[in-house]
């Protein structure tokens, strides 16, 4: 049977398979253990540090706009962490689609390649032709002239560059307008989440006399109270109330609602600038 790997699913786990193990703790000390299949999401939350990484809502802007697709040639300059390498592997797996990856840091190469070999990444990963580039560094702008030679001269090659200062871009985009680069574009992309409620909509009686719609979450809310004239008492034609003369139906008021949703105030602040452009060196 097939291992149970980073890009292979498989219903059973057997020995020698890769998991990854979430443990919840409760405050008495006891919990539960939950055995997930291996995943790049996951990777992303759980890798140790060891740089900076990409989060979840870069990378999948940056595959989207690159277009990783099983059999693409990606190279990855500045492997940091290997949070992102994880998720162009298994974009790409398939027809050939391989991943080269550099990262000049010793001690993080000898980490990577433990990782990339206990999670069966080695056939599509290789750490040490090609259709995209994604620069990591300090000083992208000195790498755009060695991407160029690096690129396939057949199809549009594509380049993608991560920076945080706006400086860093600017002479980027220079340098890739230099370079004979097309379709420039700078992105930066930030997070923002919904929360939704109940908007309680006032009857008309109630707002003839004034009264505003309010927003009710449905977090801490409590059954109401029972009315006087809101219950049927047991009678003799309900055979269900002729056998259990204590019990009553409560009929709760039907509240006129919509679902509503609004933007939290706290959002995730400014993390990285995406810089992408194209070239076709046979035009």
């Amino acid at each position: 049977m097939a291992t149970k790997h980073f890009h292979e699913y498989k219903k059973t786990i057997e020995n020698g398979d890769t998991v990854m193990v979430y443990l919840m703790v409760s405050s008495k000390g006891r919990g539960y253990v939950y055995l997930l299949h291996p995943t790049p999401e996951l990777w992303t939350l759980a890798v140790p540090h060891r740089t900076q990484i990409l989060y979840l809502p870069d990378i999948s802007f940056i595959s989207a706009k690159l277009n990783f697709t099983p059999g693409k040639v990606v190279v990855e300059s500045g492997t940091g962490s290997g949070s992102f390498s994880h998720s162009i592997a298994r974009s790409i797996t398939g027809n050939g689609g391989h991943l080269y990856t550099f990262e000049y840091h010793e001690q993080r190469v000898n980490i990577l390649r433990d990782e990339i070999k206990l999670h069966s990444l080695s056939d599509t990963v290789t750490l040490a032709h090609r259709d995209v580039f994604f620069l990591d560094l300090p000083a992208p702008w000195e790498a755009i002239q060695h991407a160029v030679k690096a690129l396939k001269k057949d199809i549009v090659g594509k380049i993608c560059t991560f920076s945080p200062c706006i400086e860093q871009v600017q002479k980027t985009a220079l340098e890739l307008n230099k370079n004979g680069f097309f379709d420039i574009e700078t992105f930066e992309v930030l997070v923002r989440y919904n929360k939704s409620s109940n908007l309680v909509l006032p009857d008309i009686q109630s707002a003839i006399e004034g009264k505003k719609a309010s927003f009710n979450s449905n977090k801490g809310r409590k059954r109401p109270i029972p009315e006087k004239d809101s219950t049927i008492t047991p009678n003799d034609n309900n055979p269900l109330s002729a056998e259990t003369p204590e019990a009553q139906v409560t009929i709760t008021p039907i509240q006129n609602t919509l679902l509503a949703s609004n933007f939290e105030i706290s959002a995730r602040g400014h993390t990285s600038y995406l810089t992408f452009a194209s070239l076709f060196t046979n035009l």
